[in-house]
């Protein structure tokens, strides 16, 4: 970061310090999660049948390490000296990037500025209402300029992504990236970028009609055919392709059953409230829909007849959708602006 503000054109700091701080997390996390292989990596580099072994930090600073506590036995040789320099050279590049870069911070350039993209007009005025194409264009926008809603989807995005590199089976991979981006992208619909950001939406609902849940439904789909159903479909097999369209098409659509608000906009006391159970859910479906996931690819590759099985499945399940939403939302109002908690105001008299 300190070399990001001394040297980043202003106009780039802004989406580039995102970049930076989320590929930060993802490998913070990876580390986190894979430092019970630590071991194994360190014995695989003295042991010299693995050199990819001995480009891992982990394994420097565990070299490093050892001689410091009197553990000879800790670490690998010469892989101390490379903690040392990596060490040296993160220090003074980070002391010297905040030294030069202090001014232009104080300054308020580095704030101000932000990274603008250039959105294709036919993806912004996605929606057959004007409600819709408006509240499209706000959710996308919002997403990718908001700092704690990227760096939201991005973490637990992250976190799939290594708990699939963790099992060791790669045909499972998509399910656990997909699984993890479309729950993490529905949680950050719940977290409002600004408490007055529904107004000009409430204003525009009064003339104009829409269905929130299919601006949902249509940035959900952008992100999971861009991020993770077109990469699957370069890499993986065509039997895990399709599973992982249908089951992320089912989960889609089940996320979705009661959801009346335009991502972005509703004070989600309720949401904060419960937090912990939906970690406690995310956790869970992040262990079980993957191993579901990979056994159905695995059943319908045997025989690819079944896949129509699995279709027909699929489409029974999005067919009764539309019977459990009127369900769910009977007697309730098509579009909500308020979290349905009430609040407590306390008077100082």
């Amino acid at each position: 970061m300190g070399a990001l503000i001394a040297l980043a054109p202003a106009s780039w700091f802004g989406g580039l310090s995102i970049i930076i701080r989320a590929t930060t997390g993802f490998a913070l996390l990876a580390m986190l999660l894979t430092a019970t292989r630590g071991h194994v990596w360190l014995r695989m580099t003295r042991a010299g049948t693995a050199t990819w072994a001995e480009w891992l930090p982990p394994v420097w600073f565990a070299s490093l390490y050892g001689p410091l506590i009197g553990r000879d036995d800790l670490g690998a040789d010469g892989m101390g000296q490379r903690g040392l320099w990596a060490l040296g050279i993160a220090s003074l590049v980070a002391l010297g990037g905040y030294v030069i870069g202090y001014r232009r911070g104080m300054e308020g350039r580095l704030v101000r500025s932000s990274l603008r993209r250039r959105w294709p007009r036919w993806l912004l005025l996605q929606g057959s209402t004007p409600l819709e194409r408006a509240a499209f264009r706000f959710s996308l926008l919002t997403l990718w300029r908001s700092e704690r809603h990227i760096l939201l989807v991005v973490a637990m995005l992250g976190a799939g992504l290594v708990f699939g590199v963790m099992q060791g089976a790669p045909e499972r991979i998509p399910f656990f990236a997909g699984y993890s981006l479309i729950v993490a992208l529905r949680m950050a619909f719940s977290v409002p970028a600004s408490p007055a950001a529904n107004w000009p939406f409430r204003l525009l609902a009064v003339a104009e009609g829409g269905e929130p849940a299919r601006v949902a439904r249509r940035l959900l789909w952008l992100h999971f055919s861009v991020l993770v159903l077109a990469p699957t479909l370069l890499t993986s097999s065509w039997a895990v392709t399709v599973t992982v369209l249908l089951t992320d098409a089912v989960l889609i659509e089940a996320l979705l059953l009661d959801f009346r608000q335009i991502p972005f906009t509703v004070r989600s006391a309720g949401f904060r409230s419960s937090r912990m159970v939906h970690a406690l859910l995310a956790v869970v479906g992040l262990g079980l829909m993957p191993w579901a996931g990979g056994r159905m690819a695995k059943w319908i590759a045997v025989e690819p007849l079944r896949v129509v099985l699995l279709a027909a499945i699929a489409l029974l399940l999005l067919y009764y959708r539309r019977h459990a939403v009127e369900a769910l939302t009977q007697g309730q109002p098509p579009l909500v602006f308020e979290d349905g908690e009430e609040e407590v105001i306390r008077l100082r008299l």
